[in-house]
């Protein structure tokens, strides 16, 4: 199957889940998530926004304040086609982008190297923990200006999303794990 043949099913599928169905499947992807070593560990998170069904990631970004880490959303950049993280508040004001998307409207942002975690999200993804995105290709552009350090970067899907192999690239970025129910 090709990519775009793959985004159409995987993103099928998230639309057709039930709300009750969904909530319940983010909060124990959430749940698993946080429980995590490498969240643990981390204090410079980049999550996002759910957004086409993709998975809820309110009860992350609700953590991360509690625990009094900093929580960055990203930003797209339209020109470069790449991304920068912004740093989200429980007071950031928000503003929908070119695609929809709620993203922070304050442009206080940090390197990707500075980043501990990105939590990112996908449409679907493989048994090589390769990643298949909306087809901008915004994240792998944006991880492959990484000089230093890499930040973890963990992918959120549910279960449905998984395929035994994905068609990738040479750019394609893979994720170092999935968390997926």
């Amino acid at each position: 199957m090709t990519k775009q043949a793959l985004r159409t099913q995987f993103r099928q599928k998230r639309r057709n889940l039930d709300a009750v169905t969904h909530q319940h499947l983010s909060i124990k992807i959430a749940n698993e998530l946080i429980r995590t070593p490498y969240f643990e560990q981390s204090k410079n998170i980049a999550c996002y926004l759910a957004n086409d069904g993709e998975v809820d990631t309110r009860r992350i970004i609700h953590t991360i304040w509690q625990q009094r880490k900093n929580c960055f959303l990203p930003i797209i950049n339209n020109h470069t086609k790449t991304l920068t993280f912004a740093l989200h508040t429980t007071h950031s004001p928000l503003c929908e982008n070119l695609y929809g998307i709620l993203e922070p409207s304050d442009t206080t942002t940090v390197t990707i190297e500075q980043l501990d975690l990105i939590i990112t999200p996908l449409v679907g993804f493989d048994d090589h923990n390769n990643r298949l995105g909306m087809g901008g290709g915004f994240y792998d552009r944006t991880l492959a200006t990484c000089q230093t350090k890499k930040p973890l970067l963990v992918g959120l899907a549910f279960s449905f999303q998984r395929t035994n192999q994905l068609p990738t690239e040479n750019h394609d970025m893979k994720l170092d794990f999935v968390i997926s129910s």
